[in-house]
Formats: structure tokens, C-alpha cells, sequence
């Protein structure tokens, strides 16, 4: 059996309203050995029935209970077979059938994290989102996002899995916990990966949704944080919240 290039790593459950075009946005990509792997959550909508239907030949799947997204993304990782991997959720699909084959393109041997933009929002009116990729800025938010981010597997094995404590942003934790670990990133301006439809729960701007996600972002500093950094989290913390509140009074307002 030829070992795929690309591994792509969708986490769903009751995914039934979109998972069929995720399904075939893999299922349609040419000039690339790829495999798309399933992990669902135990879905009872009918999402097993569209995997079955259309999930790409070679692909595999399984459903049972889990404790999370990144619960879910981990036991994806544990079934694919690709030297890259790339989450796509059950919501998300890549932008046409070419997309990772133009990816690959750019899986230099020394590269372990590839960054891509992403469409963000809705069909028609997404709006385009860069990486930034592994700046100083990354030590207080991500500059990355997994649907358009390529993980060479080696990166897991040897700094570990997700988070699974997490339930939103165990893919900041990842990245910084990459950039600390000195992986290298690289990252480039197409092709656009993947649409990222605005109903995650990592894109609700109101909040009460905003404070779990700060929340966690907050635990993540502190877990990683190094004596050169406790003072600009701390500046960083006693100023970030406020301001996130105050534009989303703003937004809810407008």
C-alpha cells in the first residue's frame, strides 16, 4: 500500500448539514496521495451514513464517545497513515481540488508546521486570513490556523499530542508549544486552503463565549510561560480582557 503524503484529520459529530461537502472537497483532490480520517463523536443525525456515502477510497473513520475536539483530533492522528497532517473540520472544506497537491509543493525536508491562509466566514462574503505565522507575536496569540495548517506527523512524536483539557484553543497550545520546543514554521501567502465557516465555537465573538476562550489562553501562558515573559503576560492579562470586552459591547451594541 502506498503511505500517503497528506493525512487529512476531520473531527465531527452531529455534523450532518455540511460533513457531505468536507466529504467531497477531500474525496475530489487530484495529483496527490491522500488519505481523509475520520473521528466521530458518536453522531446520531445521520453523519454516519454521508461518511459512508462519501468518505475518499482507502479512507477510515470511527465513532464513539469523546471528551472533546481535541480528544477527537488525537485519536485522528492515531489512525492516519500521511507524513502531513491537516484538521479540516466537520464544517470546513478545502477550496478546490487541486488545493493540497499546490500545498505540497512547499514540504520543504527541514519544515515541521506549513502555514497557509484560510476563508473565514461564510460562502460569498469570507474574508481572507494570513498566517503569521511563529513571531514574537505568537507567545500571546496564534498566528495560525489548523485548516490551513500542514503538522509533519514526526512534530507530534516528538513533542507530544493535544491538549486535551482544552476545549477551544488546543491549537494555540500546540503551536506555542512547537515554537518553544524550536520546531520550524514556514508560511506562505497561497493557496488558500480551506473554508473556515463562522459556527465553531473559537469564532463566537460575544462574552460569555470570549471569557472561556481567554480563559484558556490565560492557562496556556501560564503553562508556558518563561521567566523572561511573567511580566508581558501579566502587563498582557491586567489589559487584553478589557479590551475584548469592550468590543464586544461594541459589536453587540452595533
Amino acid at each position: 500500500m502506498t503511505i500517503p503524503l497528506i493525512s487529512v484529520i476531520t473531527a465531527c459529530f452531529n455534523s450532518s448539514q455540511h460533513i457531505a461537502q468536507t466529504l467531497e472537497s477531500v474525496r475530489t483532490q487530484t495529483g496527490i496521495e491522500c488519505e481523509h480520517v475520520l473521528a466521530d463523536g458518536g453522531s446520531t443525525d445521520g453523519t454516519h451514513a454521508l461518511i459512508e456515502a462519501g468518505l475518499r477510497p482507502g479512507g477510515r473513520w470511527v465513532s464513539e464517545p469523546d471528551t472533546g475536539i481535541a480528544d477527537a483530533m488525537n485519536k485522528g492522528i492515531g489512525l492516519a497513515q500521511g507524513e502531513w497532517l491537516l484538521f479540516l473540520q466537520g464544517d470546513d472544506y478545502l477550496c478546490n481540488p487541486e488545493v493540497l497537491a499546490l500545498a505540497a509543493r512547499n514540504f520543504e525536508p527541514d519544515l515541521d508546521i506549513c502555514g497557509f491562509p484560510v476563508l473565514f466566514g461564510s460562502e460569498g462574503t469570507a474574508a481572507l486570513m494570513r498566517p503569521r505565522g511563529a513571531s514574537a507575536w505568537l507567545n500571546f496569540k496564534t498566528g495560525l490556523n489548523h485548516q490551513g495548517t500542514f503538522i509533519r506527523r514526526a512534530l507530534f512524536e516528538r513533542i507530544g499530542l493535544y491538549d486535551t483539557s482544552l476545549r477551544i484553543a488546543m491549537d494555540y497550545e500546540f503551536f506555542l508549544r512547537a515554537y518553544r520546543a524550536g520546531a520550524c514554521f514556514r508560511c506562505h501567502d497561497e493557496p488558500v486552503i480551506a473554508l473556515m465557516r463562522d459556527t465553531g465555537v473559537s469564532s463566537q465573538l460575544d462574552w460569555s463565549n470570549l471569557k472561556g476562550r481567554l480563559a484558556e489562553e490565560q492557562r496556556i501562558h501560564r503553562k508556558l510561560q518563561t521567566p523572561t515573559l511573567v511580566p508581558a503576560y501579566a502587563a498582557w492579562w491586567a489589559l487584553y480582557p478589557r479590551y475584548r470586552q469592550l468590543r464586544a459591547a461594541i459589536t453587540r451594541a452595533n
